[in-house]
């Protein structure tokens, strides 16, 4: 674990100066890590060799100024999780120069992040299937049953599987922290379909419940100017788009996606900051659950 730190620490030290040195690695290796003790050349090449492989980049270096740089820096720009990997390694980096600031650095948790993910990561690797132990909240009993691990994703600090159901023949999303018991089975392995990309089957929807019976929608936002903002530097989903500013007290934000019951939460979780204006049955649809809200917080109890 110490030496994939150090491959980390080499990534983002080429990647943050754009430019460097060997000279000017050797000095922050030994401001970092250790004081009065050179890198030797040696080791730094075959740490070079080591993320290059690891991250499938090149590092190469001008040697008109003996400057080391990565020669394809898009790489990382399109790969969603390099780039991901590559920002948490820069934080990992960051925290550890400073890991007296420990106490003052506050950081989410991922539990689900703590079971299994390793074992899914592997079974995917090899093409194997899965044998799942699995409680869902609304069931207090476990059912057991095989999967085919298409792809993992990530949202809202939990982790979540899409496999295919060997029993239903078709894709369903499980929550990691769910899972009760999982095993990597030595069967026969499955094929992931040459068409399948994990990207293009979450594209169309926020969040992750996929549902094929809800139409993809131009759906159209009215959001307060404060909220305008938030989205600017965070937009709720790749298609995002400001299509109009419309006065000093909102802006207009279209999507290209289907409203499934996650982005209608992100709706209800924005409040009075945000209205729908289209389409008119989503409008409805949140309109009902805030008269809903509204006759629940009216009771006495």
């Amino acid at each position: 674990m110490e030496l994939v730190n150090k491959y980390a620490w080499l990534l983002v030290t080429i990647h943050q100066a754009g430019r460097i040195t060997f000279e000017e690695i050797n000095q922050k290796w030994q401001e970092d890590w250790e004081e009065n003790k050179p890198l030797p050349l040696r080791t730094f090449h075959n740490w070079k060799e080591a993320v290059q492989r690891m991250f499938n980049l090149n590092i190469d270096c001008d040697r008109r100024t003996n400057e080391y740089y990565i020669s394809t820096p898009k790489a990382l720009e399109r790969d969603g999780l390099r780039r991901w990997l590559l920002e948490t390694l820069s934080l990992v980096a960051l925290l550890r120069e400073n890991s007296t600031l420990s106490p003052r650095i506050l950081l989410e948790e991922v539990p689900s992040a703590q079971q299994h993910l390793s074992e899914i990561i592997a079974a995917m690797k090899a093409d194997r299937r899965l044998q799942v132990g699995y409680r869902s909240f609304r069931h207090t009993e476990v059912y057991s049953f095989e999967v085919e691990p298409y792809c993992i994703k990530c949202f809202k600090q939990r982790w979540y599987m899409l496999a295919r159901s060997v029993a239903e023949d078709r894709l369903r999303v499980y929550a990691l922290d769910r899972i009760c018991d999982l095993e990597v089975l030595k069967g026969e392995k499955f094929s992931l379909p040459k068409s399948f990309s994990a990207a293009d089957y979450f594209a169309e929807y926020f969040g992750i419940i996929p549902a094929e019976d809800v139409e993809l929608e131009e759906v159209v936002l009215k959001v307060s100017a404060t909220q305008s903002q938030y989205l600017r530097t965070l937009p709720l989903h790749a298609s995002q788009e400001e299509t109009e500013s419309g006065d000093e007290e909102s802006c207009l934000f279209t999507y290209h996606l289907r409203p499934t019951y996650d982005f209608s939460q992100q709706i209800l979780s924005l409040g009075s900051e945000a209205k729908v204006l289209k389409p008119q049955w989503l409008r409805e649809e949140i309109a009902e659950e805030v008269r809903t809200m509204w006759a629940m917080y009216k009771e006495k109890n």
